[in-house]
């Protein structure tokens, strides 16, 4: 079984990285699908459905590494560590200094929660530097902040928040709020301190963030399939076609009602 049973669905955003990474890092796909199999198995280990579907991960980790013996990231924690907080403080930064010039996007969302998903995983080596704690904290703030702009089409302020008002109406709908001033700093790499009045670190799965843009990258995914399926058929090419169409369908099953 491929699909991703409900009881893991918290979990998602780490096998998307892993996906993301199948064909860029394999050392952070490695490492990514190892933290999702660990967490899961702590959720559950019993039912069917969920021992099935981390077994096929597990099976999946293991080929990943033999195939990759040779490779520091994956066989040396230590090589891994620095490798992952790398990725991580890369994307951050990236998005920081996108967010600073006033630069958005959902690609600007997504480094920003793909940036403190991945210093999750880093809890794989042990205790986490403060730091990296910090960046992770605003990073899934403004993640969440960009978003909700986006979505109520408000102009993003760039930049750490200067005042509380910023967040009312996240506030007012029963959401996280900024309480004070937070401090600008010059490195890009640091998030702003200090932020210990941000909201709880509590996970940009129960902001929805992954979860929509997700649902945005997949529904855009299924567009360009249906697009290859009706250029396929402009030349009576039927087998591209349904190859086509079926690769759509799979990625919008799961949004259908049954």
């Amino acid at each position: 079984m491929n699909t991703l049973p409900e009881t893991y669905k918290s979990l998602a955003p780490y096998l998307k990285i892993a996906e993301d990474m199948s064909e860029r890092d394999v050392s952070v796909e490695y490492w990514s699908l190892y933290y999702f199999s660990q967490s899961a198995l702590h959720i559950d280990k019993t039912s069917p459905e969920c021992v099935s579907f981390v077994n096929l991960k597990l099976n999946y980790l293991e080929k990943l590494k033999a195939a990759n013996k040779r490779n520091e990231c994956i066989c040396n924690d230590a090589a891994a560590k620095a490798h992952i907080e790398r990725v991580a403080l890369t994307m951050f930064e990236y998005a920081d200094r996108c967010d600073r010039s006033g630069i958005y996007s959902k690609n600007v969302i997504k480094s920003f929660y793909t940036s403190a998903n991945l210093i999750d995983v880093l809890s794989l080596f042990g205790e986490q530097d403060e730091k990296l704690l910090e960046v992770r904290k605003y990073g899934r703030w403004k993640a969440a902040y960009l978003f909700s702009c986006l979505k109520s089409g408000e102009k993003p302020i760039p930049g750490p928040v200067e005042e509380k008002e910023l967040l009312d109406e996240d506030r007012d709908q029963g959401e996280t709020e900024v309480s004070d001033v937070c401090t600008k700093i010059s490195k890009p790499i640091e998030p702003p301190l200090p932020i210990s009045e941000f909201p709880e670190d509590d996970g940009c799965a129960d902001l929805g963030i992954e979860e929509s843009v997700l649902r945005f990258e997949e529904f855009a995914k299924a567009q360009k399939f249906c697009k290859y399926a009706m250029n396929a058929l402009e030349y009576e090419d039927a087998q591209t076609a349904v190859k086509n169409l079926k690769q759509a369908l799979e990625l919008l099953q799961k949004y259908t009602k049954d």
